[in-house]
Formats: C-alpha cells, structure tokens, sequence
C-alpha cells in the first residue's frame, strides 16, 4: 500500500465519522431549530472535511464542503433560518458530499455535484425577506445566548485533538487477524493443558498455567482494543427514523440511550443492518398515522426508543415503539394464505416472531418504499442469529411492539458450557446458561401436551436435544428411575430448560462459521476445534 493509499483510508475513516455526526446533529436542529450547539457541531465537520479534502488534493470534495459551509453561515449568522426545507437542502447536500468521499477514495469518478452546489448558492444570494428571523426566533435565540456557557454534558463523539497524542488509528483488519491469531493461541493452551496434566510433571504444569494467564490476559486485551462505543451507529438512525417517518407523513419522537456502552467494533458493524430494519419496521407498521392516533386517545405523535445496555456477560438492545403493536389474527391469516396450517390462533410472541421472520412474509398490503417486501425481519433473524445472539419479541395489540436483541460482547472467542448429547459434543453460550444440575427423570412432568422441570420454584418447557436433533433411538433415557442432566436457559426474559447426556465441562471457544448441513436441524449458529483437536457444533439457543 501507498503512502497516498494509507492517507486516503485515514481521510475516509475520519471523513464518516464527521459525516455521521452531522447528519444526527442536523436531525437534532430539525427539531430545535435555535440550537447553537448543533449548528456549531455540524459547521465544525463540515470545516475539518473541507481542510482534509484540500490537503488532500480532493478538489470536488474540499469544494461542495466549502459551499455547504456557506450556506451554514447563514445560519450562524441568523440571516436565515434551519426550518425543515432548509434541512432537508443541507442534508441532500451532506448525503452528496458523502458519496464524493467515497467514490474519491476508491479511485473512482466523484459523482456531479453541480446541481447540489448550484442549489446551496442560490439559496444562499436570494433576498427573500420571509426568511429573515422571526420575533419568537429572534428571542428563543438570545435567550440561547445567554446560557451558551452554561453547557450541559457534551454529546458522545468522535475524540478530537485533546487526546491525540494517547490513540493511534489502526486498520481493523490486523485487530481481525490478531484476534484470529489470538483464538488459535487460545485452542494451543487448552491442549497444552491436557498434556501437561497427562504427563503428572508438576513444574511443567505449573508453567502451563503461567502461559495460560498470560494467553488469557493478552486476550483481554486484544478484545478491549476492539471495543467501540455504540453510538458510532446509533448516530446514523435519528436520520434513519426522520426520513422513513417524513416519506409516511408521520409525526415520531425519537429517543436513544445508553450510547456510551462499548461493543467489539466487527458486531457493531453487522448488528447496524438488523437495527435499520427494526427502525424502519416501527415506523411503517408499529406507529399509527397522527389521526388514527387522535382517535384512539394517544398522543399526536409517536415514541420510538432505541436503548443499549450490558446485562451480566451479554448486551441488550431494544427497540420500542408505542404503536398498534402485532396483530396475531393477521399474522395467522397471512401465515395459513401461504400455505402454512399449523400455528393455533393465539401464537406466543416467539412463534410470531418466527413466522414474521420467515422470508418473504409481510402482512402489508402494498410496498411502500420504506417497507412491504418481506425482508426486513428474515434479515434481523438471520443476522443475530449468526453471531450467536438471539431475538426476543413483545407485543400488546393497542400499546406497542418491542424487539430484544441479545449478543454476546465479542464474536471470536466466547465463554461456553460443553454438553455430550449421544457421544456427540456441543457447545451451548455461556451467555445464556444460568445454572446445570442433575435430577431425578421423575421429576419429568407433562403438562398441556409438552415436558416441564422445576427449577429454583418454578416449572420450565424441557427440551430434549436428542429429539431436536431427530435422533432415532430415543430422547436420551431409559426409564424414569434414572436421573437427567438439565441445562437451564435464560432467553429474552424467558427461561427453558435442555436435557444433555453430560456435563464436559466450561471452555473458551473460538467461535468459526458454520453452514447447516441440507437435511439438519436448524439449530446451529457456529463451530469451534476443541483443545483435544475435534470439532463441535455450537447450539443456537434461540432456535430450541
């Protein structure tokens, strides 16, 4: 690679980081039109573009950020003001400005930007006394002024020159290859370990031990350098829910919290897909249009939340809206109008969630460019899935929808329980593993045609893996004197409860993936090389 390569990347990668702080600071000055600070934040990228392109030679890039920046002078000046076709002007023209970026850095022709620049000029020069501020507007920014010092906590961004000199930038592909390179390490130690305790020689094994802390703590801190604060996504979707809910004529508040919590960068890069669709699908079919709200006594506009927090050893996002939540008749309808005759009347959540997810299911009766075609929950499903995480739904018909997508912190190496199940071994997330124990199959009971086991004082759905796994001898016992070996889940809030033949043991894993075999059961979400060198399948707990 070239120099001129490696100062393209380092461009790139600090030009979308600019580039998603202004598109959500211009949604947060939609809103607030008189807010300074927004305007200030936004004026600052675009500037930091403008000088970045310049040193670079990139002359259609450094020139549209330069138009851009004038037209914001405007309204820094208040000569004109941020109302929403201002925003909407400034946006296209930033989406623009993003495309010249990318397309610049790939070595490829920036697209025309004469039409976008010719539209900021002539906005700009026209003398149009209707713009000039309002009386309120006049006020609401003097009072602005008064209290500008009197900053509140400053918004999660991107980190600027103070701490320079304590971060460097680095190619995510060598943090990949480490990590790789680290896993591997991780699957040596553990047959190192077997080894030394074969062999009874108590200083070698003692030296294993040492190399494993080390191996173990240099794996702590390779994860940690992966590690990225979530709101390096979660800035882009306040323009995501603006746009879809401007294209329906809805009126949506947008709030999202817990954008400080950090995530290893390659799941935050896969998860930002699921959570467009999920966004998107609240807007279109969970928040109601203003008058169906009016009339159904709720508030002219609607909520969606998008919410990020650490639970134990895993992270939960959520989205909620408080729309007209699911209708399960429809749903039903649609499901049995394809074909499918199977499912009662009134599903569980979970059973809802699978049939919507199933691709090309969609209970909307025309495609609307936000939504219609099936896709978007096919893809939530089939994304979280693969990196080992699981999807929970909630719905009141009337009150509202929420999604649960719960992940594991890294993707490449996770903490798991190692379970036999017919001399075959497999590995189930310690993320959702509460507790193992052993009971009496008499305590084995069946209840509304399915098993259930008492655990800690209540009854959990028992879910026997040689039967999942269509076994032909049997569900793994021989009579209800022998005792069973029982797994209990957490999932989405939810409990279950897996019977396996016998505990191996806790390992670290080193997640690969995984491709079901035509003909297999659907329950797999990866695999990983055991330290004695043999391969197991690891469970996908949200399929059970």
């Amino acid at each position: 690679m070239t120099q001129q390569e490696k100062y393209a990347e380092l461009f790139a990668a600090e030009a979308r980081e600019h580039l998603a702080e202004i598109s959500r600071a211009f949604v947060a000055l939609e809103s607030e039109p008189g807010d300074r600070d927004s305007l200030d934040a936004i004026f600052r990228s675009v500037h930091t573009i403008k000088g970045m392109a310049a040193a670079m030679g990139y002359e259609v890039a450094s020139s549209l950020a330069h138009n851009i920046e004038s037209a914001l002078d405007e309204l820094r000046s208040e000569r004109r003001q941020a109302d929403a076709d201002v925003v909407d002007m400034l946006l296209e023209s930033s989406d623009r400005l993003e495309e010249v970026v990318i397309a610049t850095v790939e070595g490829k022709k920036p697209p025309d930007s004469s039409k976008v620049i010719e539209r900021l000029v002539l906005w700009r020069i026209a003398d149009d006394s209707a713009t000039q501020p309002a009386p309120e507007a006049e006020k609401t920014s003097a009072r602005r002024k008064k209290t500008r010092d009197a900053k509140a906590a400053p918004r999660p961004g991107p980190e600027r020159a103070t701490r320079a000199d304590t971060r460097i930038r680095v190619d995510i592909r060598r943090l990949d290859a480490l990590m790789n390179l680290i896993g591997e390490l991780a699957i040596v130690r553990g047959q190192l370990r077997a080894l030394a305790q074969q062999s009874g020689i108590e200083v070698l094994q003692d030296t294993v031990d040492r190399a494993g802390s080390l191996i173990r703590e240099m794996q702590m801190h390779v994860v940690e350098s992966r590690m990225v604060p979530v709101w390096q996504i979660f800035d882009r979707f306040p323009r995501v829910v603006r746009d879809a809910a401007r294209a329906l004529g809805k009126e949506i508040e947008f709030e999202v919290t817990g954008k400080e919590l950090e995530l290893d960068r390659t799941l935050l890069d896969r998860i930002s897909d699921p959570l467009v669709h999920l966004l998107r699908n609240a807007v279109d079919h969970g928040i109601e249009p203003p008058a169906e709200r009016k009339k159904a006594g709720k508030p002219q506009s609607g909520r969606i939340e998008l919410a990020a927090r650490r639970e134990r050893s895993r992270v939960v996002i959520e989205v909620r809206d408080d729309g007209r939540g699911i209708d399960r008749e429809a749903v039903i309808k649609k499901a049995r109008e394809a074909g499918d005759s199977e499912h009662e009347a009134e599903p569980s959540a979970q059973e809802l969630f699978r049939i919507m997810a199933r691709p090309g299911f969609s209970t909307a009766t025309r495609v609307t460019e936000v939504s219609g075609r099936g896709v978007g929950l096919d893809v939530v499903h089939t994304s979280i899935r693969g990196l080992g995480g699981a999807v929970d739904l909630q719905t009141e018909k009337g009150v509202g929808t929420t999604f649960r997508l719960e992940l594991p912190l890294t993707l490449a190496i996770l903490r798991a329980l190692i379970v036999e199940v017919e001399g075959q071994v497999y590995a189930l997330p310690a993320t959702f593993t509460r507790e193992s124990f052993q009971t009496e199959e008499s305590n084995v009971v069946e209840a509304h045609g399915r098993e259930w086991i008492s655990w800690r004082d209540q009854l959990l759905p028992l879910t026997r893996l040689p039967r999942l796994f269509a076994s032909d001898n049997g569900d793994g016992v021989n009579g209800k004197n022998n005792s069973v070996h029982i797994v209990a889940l957490e999932f989405g809030g939810a409990h279950l409860a897996v019977s396996v033949d016998r505990f191996v043991g806790e390992e670290e894993i080193v997640v690969k993936s995984f491709n079901t075999p035509l003909g297999a059961a659907p329950v797999f979400s990866g695999a990983t090389v055991r330290p004695d060198g043999r391969p197991a399948l690891v469970l996908d707990v949200g399929s059970f």
